[in-house]
């Protein structure tokens, strides 16, 4: 969400548009109605847009792009089974890390699961019950292998 009179960093990515075939980029905002404390006018104002070319994520059926993990962005219930699907990772085990503090609230084994829509490598870790912030970490310090999760009591955020 964007935040009203305030610069905010925006990255989107367009994954499955061949960019040999773009012409144009047009940035619009469909409304239906207002409310009743609105403007009448919306304005954008850009400052430092860039264009790169990156390796995109899956967007469509099983798959977890190979060297990252994939997990539940809505974050995971306190008591409930907490688990992250990985792909082409090579660390044999994964990290906890409290955002907090920083520091490591567990560490365990991945499991490598073989099924017929693929094989997975699996990070569970149920066994947290402290609702809080953390990072789901495997292998070197690395964007591509860290990942922010939420726990919370009694709801899903």
């Amino acid at each position: 969400m964007l935040r009203n009179h305030e610069w905010n960093h925006v990255l989107w990515e367009i994954g499955n548009l061949p960019r040999d075939k773009v012409t144009r980029l047009e940035i619009s905002s469909l409304t239906s109605g207002q409310e009743p404390e609105a403007a009448d006018v919306l304005t954008y104002d850009f400052d430092h847009l860039e264009l790169e070319q990156v390796d995109p994520d899956y967007v469509e059926g099983w798959g977890v792009w190979p060297g990252r993990i994939s997990y539940s962005h809505a974050g995971y219930q306190s008591g409930a089974t907490k688990s992250a699907m990985a792909s082409g990772l090579k660390a044999k085990e994964f990290r906890l890390i409290d955002q907090a503090t920083s520091k490591v609230v567990l560490s365990k084994s991945i499991q490598t699961l073989r099924t017929h829509l693929g094989e997975f490598q699996i990070d569970g870790f149920s066994e947290v019950q402290q609702s809080g912030s953390y990072f789901l970490q495997a292998g070197i310090h690395s964007p591509a292998h860290s990942e922010s999760i939420r726990t919370s009591g009694g709801k899903r955020f």
